[in-house]
C-alpha cells in the first residue's frame, strides 16, 4: 500500500531538496518543468491509487531525463519514504496488466521496458518454484491428512492457479511489446540488457498454460481423497466438528470433480484422472456419504460454510482501486469485474486496532471508510494550464462525492 503520508507541499520540497542537492546549472538538477508535473499529475494519482496517470505522468519525466537526474529524483522519493521511480512505474505497470489495460498502457521507454521485462521474468519464475515446491508437498502426503491439511493444500492450489492465470497475462504482454523490443535491439546494448529483451516469452507463456493445467488437475486428485477421507469420518466419527466438515466437503468436493471430470477437458495428463470408473465410483460416494449425513446435516453445514466464505472475502477482501477501497467502475455494469477481490494469501491472524505492531487487518470496514466521504465536500487545487506554458496561478475546486459502490 502506497505512504499516504505524502506531503501535500511536496512541491516545495522537490524544490528545495533540488536546490541543495546540485547548482544551479547542474546536468542532475531534476528540471522545474518536470517538477510541476510531478506536482500536477503524479503526487494527485498517487495519493489516490491512480495507476493509470501514474504511469502516464511518472514515465513521461522519467523518459525526459537523464540517468544522473533519475538518481536525484530518487534521492528525493527516498527522503519522503517512497520507493524508486523504477519501481513505482513497474508496479504500476504490472497492476495495469493484471487487469487486462495492456492495450491502453503508454509504450515504455528502454529504461521503463528493461525494468519490467526484468521484473515479469522474475516473477514468473518464483511463481513456477512455488508450483515445483507445491508439488514436492503433495507427493509427501498420506492420505490421511486432517481437513485443515486438506483445506490448505486446495488453498495453496488455488491461489498457484491465480498467480500463474496473472503470469500468462504478464508473458503475454512481453509478447505484445515484441515490436516495441525489436526497435531498441538495433542499438548497441549491454549483453545481459540484450538477454533481457530476446527472451522468448511467447514459449514462456506456453509453458506456463500446461502448469495451470497441471494445477487444475492437483487440485481434483487433493479433492477426490478428501472426499474419500469425508466418507471415512461420517461413517465412524461422532464429533460435531468433524462431522460439519466432512459434510461440506462431500458436498463441494463431489460437485467440483464431477464438473471437472464431465467438462470439456477430458484429456488428463494423471492416469487417475482417466480411469473409467472413476465418475461411477464418485457418484456411489457423493450418494453413501450423503445419506451418513442426512438432510439436515447437509444443510446447516451449507449455511455455515457459505457464509464463512462471504465474510471472509468482506473482511478481508481488498478491490482494485483507491488502496482497496474500491472496485473498478467496470463493477458497475459488469459481473466479471464485480465478483473478484485481492485476497490474502494466508489468513491473517486479526490484531487490536491500537496493537504497536500494526492493526491486522490494517482496514477496520471498507464500507465504513466509503460512507464516511459520501456527501462531503472534497477541496483540492490545482496548477492552471495555457497552451504554451504552466501557470502558477491556483485555482481551487470542490467536488461533492455521492455515490460509491
Amino acid at each position: 500500500m502506497r505512504n499516504k503520508g505524502w506531503s501535500t507541499c511536496l512541491m516545495a520540497v522537490l524544490m528545495v531538496a533540488c536546490a541543495t542537492i546540485a547548482v544551479e546549472n547542474s546536468a542532475a538538477q531534476v528540471p522545474k518543468k518536470h517538477l510541476r508535473e510531478l506536482e500536477s499529475n503524479f503526487l494527485p494519482a498517487w495519493r489516490q491509487g491512480d495507476n493509470l496517470t501514474i504511469l502516464t505522468s511518472l514515465g513521461k519525466v522519467v523518459q525526459r531525463m537523464s540517468d544522473d537526474q533519475v538518481v536525484e529524483l530518487d534521492k528525493l522519493f527516498a527522503d519522503d519514504q517512497m520507493p524508486k521511480s523504477a519501481q513505482i512505474l513497474v508496479e504500476a505497470r504490472l497492476h495495469l496488466l493484471q487487469h487486462g489495460l495492456e492495450k491502453k498502457l503508454p509504450k515504455p521507454g528502454l529504461r521503463e521496458l528493461l525494468l519490467t521485462l526484468d521484473n515479469i521474468d522474475a516473477e514468473i519464475q518464483m511463481v513456477l518454484e512455488e508450483v515445483k515446491l507445491h508439488g514436492e508437498k503433495l507427493e509427501a502426503a498420506t492420505g490421511n491428512e486432517s481437513f485443515e491439511e486438506y483445506e490448505s493444500l486446495i488453498w495453496d492450489t488455488h491461489v498457484l492457479e491465480q498467480k500463474i492465470g496473472a503470469s500468462i497475462t504478464l508473458a503475454e504482454y512481453a509478447v505484445f511489446v515484441r515490436k516495441i523490443r525489436d526497435r531498441f535491439l538495433r542499438r548497441e546494448l549491454e549483453p545481459q540488457q540484450r538477454e533481457i529483451l530476446e527472451k522468448d516469452y511467447a514459449v514462456l507463456g506456453e509453458e506456463l498454460a500446461e502448469t495451470l493445467k497441471e494445477l487444475g488437475e492437483r487440485e481434483t486428485l487433493v479433492r477426490i481423497t478428501r472426499l474419500k477421507f469425508a466418507n471415512n469420518i461420517l461413517a465412524n466419527s461422532d464429533s460435531l466438528k468433524d462431522r460439519y466438515l466432512a459434510t461440506w466437503a462431500l458436498e463441494t468436493d463431489g460437485r467440483l470433480v464431477r464438473e471437472d471430470l464431465t467438462g470439456e477437458e477430458s484429456d488428463f495428463s494423471s492416469p487417475a484422472l482417466n480411469d473409467p470408473n472413476l465418475l461411477t465410483q464418485l457418484n456411489e460416494q457423493v450418494k453413501a456419504g450423503a445419506e451418513l449425513a442426512g438432510e439436515e446435516l447437509i444443510k446447516k453445514s451449507g449455511l455455515l460454510f457459505t457464509g464463512l466464505h462471504w465474510w471472509m472475502r468482506g473482511r478481508y477482501g481488498m478491490g482494485t482501486e483507491a488502496y482497496g477501497f474500491l472496485k473498478s467502475d467496470k463493477a458497475v455494469t459488469s459481473d466479471a469485474a464485480l465478483f473478484p477481490l485481492y485476497m490474502p494469501e494466508k489468513t491473517p491472524i486479526p490484531t487490536s486496532r491500537y496493537s504497536q505492531s500494526g492493526a491486522i487487518p490494517e482496514i477496520d470496514r471498507r464500507h465504513n471508510y466509503i460512507w464516511e466521504w459520501e456527501y462531503r465536500e472534497v477541496v483540492s487545487s490545482r496548477t492552471t494550464r495555457t497552451k504554451d506554458k504552466v501557470t502558477d496561478r491556483r485555482v481551487t475546486s470542490e467536488t461533492q462525492l455521492s455515490r460509491f459502490y
